[in-house]
């Protein structure tokens, strides 16, 4: 059995040379949003989510990105709502938010 039931990454890398990066994007905000959204529901810990922090995941054109692993699905997110869509469709119901795949 995995540590986690699902494990998210969250890119919030900036480089100083990019002309985007999912850093600009408040991407550590959002991170702290959904972290926060997930211990309301009590989801995080062992046997359930955690929520990481990631330096560059390589996705900069598509981003901001996150990842959710064992699923292996990359999203895109620009709200809060973005988040929540992908909280209670992917994290909670197991299926894909196809608008915001990358």
């Amino acid at each position: 059995m995995s540590y986690y039931q699902k494990h998210i990454f969250l890119c919030n890398n900036i480089k100083a040379n990019e002309r985007k990066c999912c850093g600009q994007a408040c991407s550590n905000e959002m991170r702290l949003y959904l972290k926060n959204k997930l211990k309301e529901l009590n989801l995080l810990g062992q046997g359930k989510v955690r929520v990481s922090a990631a330096g560059c995941m390589g996705r900069c054109t598509d981003g901001p990105a996150l990842v959710i692993y064992p699923q292996g699905l990359w999203y895109t997110y620009h709200s809060e709502q973005d988040l929540d869509d992908i909280l209670n469709t992917s994290i909670l119901a197991d299926e894909v938010v196809d608008r915001l795949l990358i």
